[in-house]
């Protein structure tokens, strides 16, 4: 038991094993205290939801493990020590273990990966979004038009609630609203309001 011991805890993979009925955890090795940032004493007694980021996620784990009685490959987010959040991709099966109804978890740190994913398609919208209005730059001679879809596609993209274009007037003096976005579709419009830019709190 004590050479198992040695070789568990020089695994790179996270391993634990907690109780079915109440999910305290029964057994972890080194790395799923280091995943976790938490020391090994405070663990011993530790109830896995106190792990997980959100309880919907223990509910959408627990509910595809009574689908398919065991896990390969799941995606779960959890809760480091510090609060912050770790993707984590799971195998979990159900074992006997002291006699118990229990799971035996392995998981491994998938956090930078997630982060390269989320990047990568942050940037394949945005060249979407720059290629629509593209599209519309080359196929209208309308500039009110094509700067109002630059203008919606941006707020889109960005996630925010309004976005507008100002153009400033040759003399320099003075801004106008000449198109404007709002998530909110009754939002009253102001586009072709004009507020001059001295001596104005809003342009300082």
């Amino acid at each position: 038991e004590q050479r198992l011991q040695i070789i568990l805890n020089t695994l790179p993979t996270s391993i634990a094993i907690s109780r079915i009925s109440d999910g305290v955890l029964m057994y972890n090795n080194t790395a799923f205290t280091s995943l976790l940032g938490y020391p090994t004493e405070v663990l011993t007694g530790k109830t896995t939801p106190d792990f997980y980021y959100s309880p919907e996620d223990r509910q959408e784990l627990f509910g595809e493990l009574n689908v398919k009685g065991s896990l390969d490959g799941y995606e779960l987010r959890v809760k480091h020590s510090d609060g912050h959040l770790i993707w984590t991709l799971l195998n979990v099966f159900p074992i006997q273990y002291a006699g118990e109804n229990c799971l035996l978890i392995g998981a491994i740190d998938v956090t930078r990966r997630k982060q390269i994913e989320e990047s990568l398609a942050k940037r394949a919208d945005q060249l979407a979004a720059l290629n629509r209005v593209m599209a519309v730059t080359n196929s209208s001679v309308d500039l009110q038009f094509i700067l109002q879809t630059a203008t919606d596609e941006f707020r889109t993209l960005m996630q925010v609630y309004s976005a507008g274009v100002l153009l400033l007037d040759e003399k320099g003096e003075t801004l106008t609203l000449t198109t404007e976005s709002y998530a909110d579709p009754n939002m009253p419009k102001l586009a072709g309001r004009s507020m001059p830019i001295a001596s104005n709190p809003a342009t300082n």
